[in-house]
């Protein structure tokens, strides 16, 4: 039977790695897998095998299509209709707006909601994520009649980025967008409340308690699992630390608060005489730690990591109720099935690789082991049982340094170290704290106060512990996926299983080899003579990375979307750690905006960075320079030259715009900031032939006020790159200079749309790889990021009115003349 579900699961995390879906009904496809599981049963092994793989593929699927049948259509984006539905989520405060789950009722397609009927149903029971920027105070289970603005689900899709267009689609959010402000918009009612109200009040309640305290956004994260007011700073060192699964409500908690539960019912149960002769103590410390599980879960608005714990508390603590004695292996293979049909789509995040992982890493460096009777227990010196304390974090931590690698792009080798202090501190220390703070708190706020308290002092104490480490490795003790090969990862995976082999086991110390081809990866440096330029997707903003032989330049760090988060530490930084750059010669800030300069101060404190050339308005920081007109470097035979603005003069926002020009064995490629007209003007006439580049990244966004004719005829290029944002609410690039580039015959490519672009300038062998790129969206496909229609296309600049006519060669539009 194990077999069967091994094979169903895998037909299942399959279908999240198709680049395309099978054109079938999603019943159709849920049909088939029905029989498919009965089949299943079949005595032949082979068939049945067979089946249940059949059943998983089926399944997945058809979840597949389900989901991305029920996304927004796409002649509905950027249109101003009316909906109306229930708030089902906490609303979480982002700066000036609060954003929420709507769950959509109605939809209606006129002016006036006055005339709105219950005719046409375009968009109806679908889950929409949306941004208020009103004064009402929005809660879980309020209904309103709101007039919005909807696009489909869209992020950044870049090397190393977190997939949100993959998480948008496992929470089942069919679109997102805002409410427009009209006098019409007004709330029906305040319904019923439900789990989400509860949240909401519980949440209200303890604000005032934790918002003194140094780590509230932590607690409220324990409690409840709203992240939304852990700092970002905190984050990261959990992040490198190891310890991350610390501060969200994770299997660990889920599980320690089940044991807790088990531990409770059954000692207290021993105390009634008629509870025990119904049941064994025993079984009510299974349904105790069901229980606790459960109300856990609820608690934290059961999101999908709790899903997953608590799927697996249940299956573990119902064979001991049932009084059937389970193998593990089984449990384990019958808890991953039941996620899997409870959400097929779980594979596509993270949390289910590492959850699982986990627990399968202990299961199988346990596997056959004798386990100690307290008695035996009794006897054990002080050094076996650090040892055997210690021995669950190194095992965890050497059976989850490759499904880290490839997930988050980076394990840290401290994790076990910190892991050892902060996982008793956290879950049997200041969970517990906390919950019952969140338990009394009706009945004595002073003392339920007192307790968190005493959490968040522990919490310090964490704290200052994983800052000691991290100040003592000096980020060195990070291992990162930056050109680490398929190979080494399967020789690092072979390495792991020999380390968790029982003691004994000939030469299982060996392993420890196959870790070496991830100690030194391949460089992804382009050779001497060549320029590797990558223009990330930020949205709304700048950041692009020059990579030669053995130098690193980056130039803009994007936008900054709110006081903690930012294109830095988003999309930059992690495609850095991908790229294995641990260190920038230089960082180049153009100007003053914060879409270029946003992630500057998350990059300063990820990564060394030995020269900065800058152009603000502030005066600049310690060690870094004005960029001005007549700098020039060569690094391994290519020639970088700054070209504007000119030195001396005072800060003119976007027409002070660092304009670097980079050559490679013939080849040009010219970045221009946001510079406008006047300063195009002058560059023209400074600068003339010198302009020349067969890439350019668009001035200002292709923006109207930028791309002059007489600009564009000096430079000549072959292809023009707009770094803007999905639908830019700016309407970059303006159709008139798409129309300009158009009628040029340039080739146009749109970050939006493709996602990262590479180019490589100085390959003699391949010249059109400084103007045909590698979009990142092609290299790699996923069902769920969709092909932008003609209309999108032409919204986006990438194509004329022709678009529907438009030859795709190479991977890009290759516009009809």
């Amino acid at each position: 039977m194990r077999s069967q579900m091994i094979a169903f699961c895998i037909g299942v995390i399959v279908c999240g790695a198709l680049p395309v879906l099978p054109d079938i009904s999603p019943w159709w496809s849920w049909g088939l897998a029905v029989p498919c599981v009965a089949l299943a049963l079949h005595p032949d092994r082979r068939f049945a095998l067979l089946a249940a793989l059949c059943a998983g593929l089926g399944w997945g699927i058809g979840t597949g299509q389900f989901r991305l049948q029920a996304l927004l259509p796409a002649e509905l984006e950027g249109q101003d209709f009316w909906v109306q539905g229930r708030v089902v989520s906490l609303p979480e405060r982002r700066e000036r707006a609060q954003q929420f789950l709507l769950r959509v009722s109605r939809s209606c397609f006129v002016l006036l909601p006055a005339d709105c009927d219950e005719g046409e149903q375009r968009f109806r029971d679908r889950l929409v994520q949306l941004s208020y920027y009103g004064q009402a105070s929005i809660a879980p289970g309020q209904r309103w009649w709101w007039r919005v603005r909807l696009n489909r689900p869209h992020g950044f899709a870049n090397p190393g980025s977190f997939d949100f267009e993959a998480w948008l689609l496992m929470q089942g959010i069919a679109a997102r967008g805002y409410v427009r402000d009209t006098a019409f918009n007004r709330q029906l009612g305040a319904g019923a409340s439900g789990l989400q109200g509860l949240r909401h009040g519980l949440r209200e309640a303890l604000q005032p308690l934790v918002a003194p305290m140094r780590n509230g956004g932590i607690l409220l994260a324990l409690i409840l699992g709203d992240r939304s007011q852990l700092p970002v700073a905190q984050w990261e060192i959990f992040t490198a630390t190891g310890t991350n699964h610390l501060v969200v409500i994770s299997g660990l908690h889920v599980g320690f608060i089940a044991l807790l539960g088990y531990g409770v019912g059954n000692r207290l149960v021993r105390l009634s005489t008629t509870l025990l002769l119904r049941l064994p103590a025993q079984k009510w410390g299974a349904l105790s730690a069901m229980v606790a599980a459960l109300l856990y879960s609820l608690l934290a608005g059961f999101s999908l990591p709790t899903q997953r714990a608590l799927v697996m508390v249940l299956v573990f603590m119902s064979a001991r109720l049932l009084a059937r004695e389970l193998l593990p292996s089984f449990a384990y293979c019958l808890a991953l099935c039941v996620v899997l049909l409870i959400n097929p789509l779980s594979p596509l995040g993270a949390g289910f690789w590492l959850s699982f992982g986990a627990v399968g890493t202990l299961l199988f460096a346990y596997a056959g082991r004798h386990r100690l009777r307290p008695e035996e227990g009794a006897g054990l010196s002080w050094r076996t049982r650090l040892w055997h304390w210690c021995r669950p974090q190194f095992s965890v931590f050497i059976g989850m340094s490759v499904p880290l690698l490839m997930w988050t792009g980076q394990s840290s080798l401290l994790a076990p170290l910190a892991n050892l202090f902060a996982i008793p501190l956290v879950s049997l220390l200041v969970v517990p704290f906390a919950l019952i703070s969140a338990v009394i708190l009706a009945i004595s706020a002073p003392l339920a106060g007192w307790l968190l308290g005493v959490a968040d002092h522990l919490l310090v104490l964490l704290l200052w512990w994983l800052e000691t480490l991290t100040a003592w490795q000096g980020g060195r003790a990070t291992l990162v996926a930056g050109g680490v090969s398929g190979m080494a990862l399967l020789f690092a995976v072979a390495g792991s299983l020999m380390l968790l082999l029982p003691a004994g086991w000939p030469g299982r110390w060996l392993g420890a080899l196959c870790f070496a081809p991830l100690l030194w990866p391949k460089s992804l440096a382009p050779p001497a003579g060549q320029l590797s330029l990558t223009v990330l997707d930020v949205g709304q903003g700048l950041a692009i990375v020059a990579r030669t032989a053995s130098h690193a330049l980056l130039y803009d760090t994007g936008p900054a979307f709110s006081e903690e988060f930012d294109a830095g530490t988003g999309v930059v930084v992690p495609f850095l750690r991908r790229q294995g750059i641990r260190e920038l010669n230089m960082l180049v800030i153009s100007h003053g905006d914060s879409d270029h300069r946003g992630g500057m101060g998350s990059v300063l404190e990820s990564l060394p960075v030995r020269r900065q050339l800058l152009s603000l308005p502030a005066p600049l920081s310690d060690g870094a320079e004005p960029c001005h007109a007549g700098q020039a470097w060569e690094w391994d035979g290519v020639r970088f030259a700054m070209l504007a603005p000119p030195p001396g003069n005072a800060y003119r926002g976007n027409d002070s715009s660092c304009v670097l020009r980079i050559e490679a064995g013939g080849q040009t490629v010219l970045l221009t900031g946001d510079i406008e007209r006047p300063a195009e003007g002058r560059l023209v006439a400074e600068q003339g032939a010198r302009l020349h580049a067969e890439l350019l990244i668009a001035p200002h966004h292709g923006s109207n006020t930028s791309s002059s004719l007489g600009f564009l005829a000096a430079v000549a290029p072959a292809t023009v790159v707009y770094s803007a944002g999905y639908r830019s609410q700016f309407g970059h690039p303006a159709p008139a200079v798409a129309e300009r580039y158009a009628d040029l015959g340039v080739r146009a490519w749109n970050t939006a749309l493709s996602g990262a672009l590479s180019f490589t300038l100085g390959n003699a062998g391949q010249p059109q790889q400084a103007w045909l790129p590698r979009e990142y969206r092609l290299e790699e496909p996923r069902y769920w990021r969709l092909p932008a229609s003609p209309a999108s296309r032409r919204l986006h600049g990438v194509c004329g009115p022709e678009c529907d006519q438009s030859v795709l060669t190479d991977g890009g539009p290759l516009v009809v003349k």
